[in-house]
């Protein structure tokens, strides 16, 4: 997560105010504060506890695989991570004072200290959602690596000193949480191995997958479009939702599905809208080739004030669905 977060903050960082403390003074949970070196059991040693988040987590199978689309008239990589809300929920990350840190509470540079991040939903929770604000807890003094994982924990450090007052920043980061064995397909063909978390006294595992804008005046992740193309009276041009190779390249994971986001905002949520063009709209399955298609923008298929272009889109259908669909970093040159 800190590679990500490094790189927002690169941009900028918004600082709001001070949280009050989590707790009613005197109020503490006991054993909630473990002793330094402690090890948390990870959520794969509770049977009951990984079925759940595993029936709940949209991916089928350990893999989640890559799918390419288009964006701006590029092909691009994705991977869709299901359903997910626009509301975001807190992650405390432990920091310390640190001169090459990435943020800045009242003027001094800190740093992460390395301590996994905590929260306090995973999907099979009611208020679940893999977007998460982020809150600085400073540690104080006092603090002498103690493991903390679960809010209680946060809770009971607070009360006794071992962290100062949380801040509250502006930062969204989008991390779905995962079961332990899940693999994530890159570009270049290598799997990434999830990271770890805490929440409520287990360890769990999650994907950073970047940052996200948050819209100040809603508090909330900004949603783009995703538009499925299908040829009138035919099925969508998407080999994942066919199951059909349908660029005889050998593999399932290529559409002419295409990105929009409005105002060039960052977000990995998008509406997803079938769009109809005409029968003899040429697209990969007609070039045996899935960078090729005749159309792959926004642009493509909607004027400037967001009306089908006639000629070229028979009809539009939303389908009712917010999909989490992160493009993958393009590997350096």
């Amino acid at each position: 997560m800190k590679l990500h977060i490094a790189k927002v903050l690169v941009l900028s960082v918004f600082l709001g105010g001070c949280l009050e403390p989590l707790v009613e003074d005197g109020v503490t949970h006991r054993g909630a504060v473990l002793p330094t070196g402690s090890a948390v059991p990870s959520i794969g040693e509770n049977a009951s506890a990984l079925l759940r988040l595993d029936e709940y987590d949209q991916i089928d199978g350990d893999t989640l695989w890559l799918q390419s689309a288009f964006d701006g008239g590029e092909r691009v990589w994705y991977w869709d991570f299901g359903s997910a809300p626009t509301f975001t929920q807190p992650l405390y990350m432990l920091v310390q004072p640190d001169v090459a840190g990435p943020f800045s509470i009242a003027g001094e540079p800190y740093g992460p200290i390395g301590h996994p991040p905590v929260w306090n939903v995973i999907p099979g929770d009611a208020a679940y959602s893999p977007f998460w604000q982020l809150l600085l807890a400073p540690i104080s003094d006092s603090y002498d690596g103690q493991v903390l994982s679960s809010f209680d924990a946060i809770d009971d450090a607070l009360a006794s000193g071992l962290l100062l007052e949380p801040i509250e920043t502006k930062i969204v980061v989008n991390c779905p949480v995962v079961t332990p064995t899940t693999r994530l397909q890159e570009v270049d063909g290598s799997f990434r191995e999830p990271r770890r978390a805490y929440y409520r006294g287990m360890t769990v595992n999650y994907f950073d997958v970047g940052p996200v804008d948050l819209d100040e005046a809603t508090d909330r992740v900004p949603v783009g479009q995703l538009f499925v193309l299908r040829r009138e009276g035919q099925e969508p041009i998407d080999e994942t939702l066919r199951q059909v190779d349908i660029t005889g390249d050998g593999d399932l994971n290529d559409t002419n599905n295409i990105f929009h986001r409005p105002n060039g905002v960052v977000t990995h949520l998008f509406d997803v809208v079938e769009v109809v063009v005409p029968s003899t709209t040429a697209s990969i399955d007609t070039n045996s080739d899935e960078t090729l298609a005749e159309h792959t923008s926004y642009e493509d298929l909607f004027d400037i004030d967001g009306r089908p272009l006639q000629g070229r889109v028979v009809a539009t259908y939303p389908r009712d669905q917010i999909c989490n669909c992160p493009q993958a970093p393009r590997p350096a040159p």
